[in-house]
């Protein structure tokens, strides 16, 4: 399934979900660094992309990709609380490229390809994981893929990563 990629690291994961063998289409599309880009594409995809946050404790000690309906907003000390975390905030860009291999804009769960340490913690809005399909950037936001949702799940948790579940106001 997988298409003509400008990006290494988008051919890299679409040829780790072919190797799972998890069906999804891709779409290209001008990029979409902003929810509000995201939510634009749903009559293209056909499914809501999620909003992925990258979080970090005060000291930098402790990352998170928090995975969430796009329609919500983030609350600090929801998402704090319910991750037993104190003071989350944005983590750097440099944090990002560092541990996710991913560029602000094109956050994605299929990033956790690269946390080769598992240094990412994941959590994900459990009213994501109630949808059928979602969308997420391949590293790249200049294309989409939309797949099952179980599908999205089973990638991660083949990287070795254990979902917490979370549900953001």
């Amino acid at each position: 399934m997988s298409g003509y990629c400008a990006d290494a690291r988008e051919a890299e994961v679409l040829a780790y979900l072919d190797g799972l063998g998890i069906a999804y289409e891709r779409f290209e599309h001008e990029p979409a660094v902003t929810m509000e880009r995201c939510a634009a594409l749903r009559e293209l995809t056909g499914a809501p992309h999620c909003k992925n946050l990258f979080l970090t404790n005060r000291n930098r000690t402790e990352y998170y990709l928090v995975i969430m309906d796009g329609a919500k907003r983030f609350r600090t000390a929801d998402i704090s609380k319910q991750l037993g975390a104190s003071r989350l905030s944005f983590a750097s860009d440099c944090a990002l490229r560092d541990k996710l291999n991913a560029d602000a804009g094109a956050i994605t769960p299929l990033a956790l390809l690269y946390d080769a340490r598992r240094e990412v913690r994941v959590a994900v809005d459990e009213d994501v994981l109630r949808l059928e399909r979602v969308c997420v950037h391949p590293m790249s936001a200049a294309s989409s893929l939309r797949l099952a949702t179980a599908d999205l799940t089973c990638a991660i948790e083949s990287l070795g990563y254990v979902i917490c579940h979370i549900l953001p106001q």
